[in-house]
């Protein structure tokens, strides 16, 4: 038999399409020899047999004792070659290494120097040595018994109760599809904001209606619901923006509390071009957000009467909401603040910022557009904060509600002393 240097053999492959010519079995890195018995023949049947391994990935090796049997005449098939018989496979010198019988179980050992040894002789082509180590160790590992064991669960008869409760909770549970679908479905039969708010026209007589006349209060009342009420004007500073501002208190049924509420009166015409009046923000927030109309910490207008004058001109709006508990807290800082009681008065403002950062995580970050003493109200037996004059809420201004709420705590500052401005 003739061995070719490695150029021509590469050269003579090349030419006769790539034919697999016999290789002879090479020793090891460590010296081992070949014993006479094997290197004329066994020692070739084992170097393909290891080429035949690598080749698949050291997995579902097509039994190779019985191929050894094949391969060596007059011998039987065997379970286990040692090291004296397998110079290229053998992973211990004193140790059987046993080969595998069947698919399930079918990987055996090849030690990382043998793996070396053939790739110094060329014993297989290059780009059949890209194995990947870790798992020739774990194959190794798992040959010789050393490998660690892998732990088992083990599950309470109440754990796989639940763990079964949990399953069934899932199988029963609506599909996202079907979710989607009764949302919709109820996104649709839901009342429109708009139309809740839009509570119809006023017809006055005069330059301004007013909700004390028994025409208009009649209408008032029917846009909330009540029957009776009486209607009184708040005096003293009424907002900057407003034609008038008033009480509204139901009359008295039996087993349940009156309601109050306050009745405001603002033009129904752009004073900017730009910007939308009181009442056409007010029906866009609704609209983009229809939880404030149900939220505590807003007294946001209940219904929305549109006030036409004799000539059929649209000239004010009347927003009706409910009144909110507590006083101003411009007044109630006053009061505590000249009787000594500063702690309270550090306390109130630390619940106004609480309510602050809620109303602006609830609402992704509208602002209020004027954050004020005067536009914040506080219920002293309830410790609860509420805002008012919500009509400006979502347009841009200079500056947000932290800013200006600070802003207006520094002019209290000037009324209340060097004091108030330091500790706050």
């Amino acid at each position: 038999m003739t061995v070719l240097p490695d150029e021509r053999l590469r050269a003579h492959k090349m030419a006769g399409g790539m034919k697999r010519l016999p290789i002879r079995p090479q020793p090891s890195r460590q010296g081992m020899t070949q014993p006479a018995s094997t290197n004329a023949r066994g020692g070739r049947h084992h170097t393909l047999l290891a080429r035949r391994v690598i080749r698949a990935g050291l997995c579902s090796c097509p039994a190779p004792a019985a191929t050894l049997a094949s391969a060596t005449a007059g011998t039987t098939a065997a379970a286990t070659v040692t090291a004296s018989t397998t110079p290229l496979l053998n992973s211990h010198a004193s140790a059987s290494v046993p080969l595998c019988t069947s698919r399930v179980n079918g990987d055996f050992s090849l030690p990382e120097e043998k793996l070396d040894s053939a790739r110094s002789h060329r014993c297989f082509p290059q780009q059949e040595l890209q194995v990947d180590r870790m798992a020739i160790r774990q194959n190794n590992a798992e040959v010789q018994g050393t490998a660690p064991c892998r732990s088992v669960l083990r599950l309470s008869s109440a754990e796989v109760q639940n763990m079964a409760a949990v399953l069934a909770n899932d199988l029963m549970r609506p599909s996202r599809s079907e979710m989607q679908r009764k949302a919709e479905v109820a996104h649709t039969a839901a009342p429109c904001p708009r139309r809740i708010l839009e509570a119809g026209e006023l017809r006055f007589v005069g330059t301004a209606p007013d909700p004390a006349q028994p025409q208009t209060l009649r209408q008032v009342l029917a846009s909330i619901g009540a029957n009776s009420g009486t209607v009184e004007k708040l005096a003293g500073f009424q907002g900057g923006l407003n034609d008038g501002v008033w009480a509204l208190r139901e009359a008295s049924c039996t087993g349940s509390r009156p309601r109050e509420w306050i009745i405001k009166l603002v033009k129904a015409i752009r004073t900017v071009s730009t910007l939308p009046t009181e009442a056409q923000n007010l029906l866009r927030i609704a609209h983009e957000n229809p939880a404030m109309l149900s939220d505590p910490l807003l007294a946001f207008p209940t219904a929305i009467l549109s006030c036409v004058d004799g000539t059929g001109v649209r000239t004010h709006d009347l927003l009706i909401m409910r009144r909110a508990p507590g006083e101003r807290l411009c007044e109630v800082l006053a009061r505590k603040w000249h009787s000594g009681q500063h702690r309270d008065c550090w306390m109130i403002i630390e619940k106004v910022g609480v309510a602050a950062a809620e109303f602006h995580a609830r609402y992704a970050n509208v602002q209020h557009g004027d954050f004020q003493p005067a536009n914040v109200f506080w219920d002293e037996s309830t410790n609860c904060v509420t805002l008012i004059d919500v009509g400006g809420m979502g347009i841009a201004t200079c500056d947000g509600d932290v800013q200006h709420f600070t802003q207006s705590m520094g002019i209290l500052a000037t009324a209340y002393g060097s004091l108030f401005k330091v500790d706050g």
